[in-house]
C-alpha cells in the first residue's frame, strides 16, 4: 500500500515534457505552428503549449488532441522508453512522439503494424455463439471448473533464464504478478538491474534500476491490461464475467472476447483441452500480429492447470525468440495465491 500512496504522490507533480507545438493546430492544418508559454495547460503529466485561446479550450474539450500512447516512443510502445516532445508525426489525426529518427521513420512506413489498440468483437452467428459458449465451458471443466477459477485473486508467472551481452552470459528474471481486480506489475531483472513496471486503477509508475521514478496513465495501463488478458488464465477469468463473446470457428477453434481483447483457443474436442491461444501482440521485431502460443506443458495449481512451456509462430512463421524452449527460459513459479 505505501508503494501505492508514493505514486500517487508522484503523479500529481510530475511533468513529463512540454509540447511546444500547437497540437490542435497541426492536427487540424498539418501545420507545425508554436504555442505561447501564457496560453497552456497540463494534462497526464504534459503541458501544452498552444497557439490561441480557442485551441486551448478545444483541447480541453475533447481527448482526440493528447499525446498519444502516454508519450511512449511511437515504434516501440506505451511501455517503452519516453519519445520526445521535439520529435513528433501524425497519424488518422493523432500526434505520436519517437525516441529517435529511425522510430519515426519506422512507425510513419507502416502505422497500423505499431498502434496499440483494442482487439474487435469477433463477427458471428446466432449457431456459433451457442456452440461457442458450449466450447468455452468445455475448456472452463479442463481447466479445473469455475469454483476452481473464481478464487483466484492473484495470478503470477516468473520467466527464469540468461541474456548475452557481447561474450558475457547474465542471469535474467521478468515476472509478471496480477492482483485482481485492478493491480497490475512486471518486474524485469536483467543481472543486477531490475526495471519495475506498476498499475494500480487508472494510474502507475515505472521505476528505473536508479530508483527514478516516472509516473504513467491510462494509455500503459490499457496496454498492461491487454498482455494480461491476452495470456490463458486471465482470459478465461474475465470471460467468465457477463458481457463476454464466444464464436464457435468449428474442429475445436474458440474465439473469446470480452471487454476490448479477444483471444482464438484450438481445443482438443470433446475434452476441451487447450492447445494453443492466439492474440494480436507484439512479434519479434516489436510490430503487432497474430501471436500464437502452442502449450507443450500444463502445470496443476491449486486445481487449476496452467500453461508453463509453449512454442511460438508470429504471422505463420516461427518465432523462436518468443518460444520458452528455444529462448533457454524456465517458468519457475505459476501462482495463484489464495485459491
Amino acid at each position: 500500500m505505501l508503494t501505492v500512496i508514493l505514486a500517487t504522490t508522484l503523479i500529481q507533480e510530475a511533468q513529463l515534457g512540454t509540447m511546444k507545438i500547437d497540437v490542435v493546430t497541426i492536427i487540424e492544418t498539418g501545420q507545425p505552428v508554436h504555442g505561447f508559454e501564457a496560453i497552456s495547460t497540463v494534462r497526464d503529466g504534459y503541458r501544452y503549449l498552444f497557439s490561441d485561446e480557442t485551441n486551448k479550450q478545444k483541447f480541453k474539450a475533447s481527448r482526440r488532441y493528447d499525446i498519444q500512447l502516454g508519450g511512449g516512443c511511437g515504434k516501440m510502445g506505451s511501455l517503452s522508453g519516453k519519445g520526445s516532445t521535439d520529435r513528433f508525426g501524425t497519424y488518422n489525426g493523432r500526434v505520436y512522439l519517437f525516441a529517435s529518427d529511425g522510430c519515426r521513420s519506422s512507425f510513419m512506413a507502416n502505422p497500423d503494424a505499431r498502434i496499440e489498440r483494442d482487439d474487435p468483437i469477433p463477427s458471428r452467428s446466432r449457431r456459433e455463439e451457442t456452440n461457442g459458449r458450449r466450447l468455452f465451458n468445455q475448456v472452463v471443466n479442463w481447466m479445473g471448473g469455475r469454483q476452481a477459477l473464481v478464487k483466484i485473486y492473484e495470478y503470477q508467472e516468473v520467466l527464469v533464464g540468461t541474456y548475452k551481452e557481447g561474450d558475457k552470459t547474465f542471469p535474467m528474471e521478468l515476472r509478471k504478478v496480477y492482483t485482481y481486480p485492478d493491480r497490475l506489475a512486471h518486474y524485469d531483472k536483467y543481472d543486477k538491474d531490475l526495471i519495475s513496471t506498476v498499475a494500480k486503477g487508472k494510474t502507475g509508475y515505472f521505476e528505473m534500476p536508479s530508483g527514478r521514478k516516472e509516473p504513467f496513465f491510462g494509455a500503459q495501463v490499457r496496454e498492461m491490461e491487454r498482455i494480461r488478458d491476452h495470456k490463458l488464465v486471465p482470459a478465461m477469468l474475465k470471460a467468465m464475467g457477463k458481457g463476454a463473446v464466444f464464436a464457435d470457428r468449428g474442429d475445436g477453434v474458440l474465439d473469446v472476447f470480452q471487454g476490448g481483447t479477444g483471444v482464438r483457443l484450438w481445443t482438443s474436442q470433446p475434452t476441451g483441452e487447450v492447445k494453443a491461444i492466439e492474440s494480436r501482440s507484439r512479434g519479434p521485431r516489436g510490430d503487432y500480429g497474430a501471436l500464437k502460443l502452442s502449450f507443450t506443458k500444463f502445470r496443476a495449481v491449486k486445481g487449476v492447470k496452467v500453461p508453463v512451456s509453449w512454442e511460438a509462430s508470429f504471422n505463420g512463421e516461427p518465432a523462436p525468440s518468443l518460444s520458452t524452449e528455444d529462448l533457454g527460459v524456465s517458468i519457475e513459479h505459476v501462482g495463484i495465491p489464495r485459491g
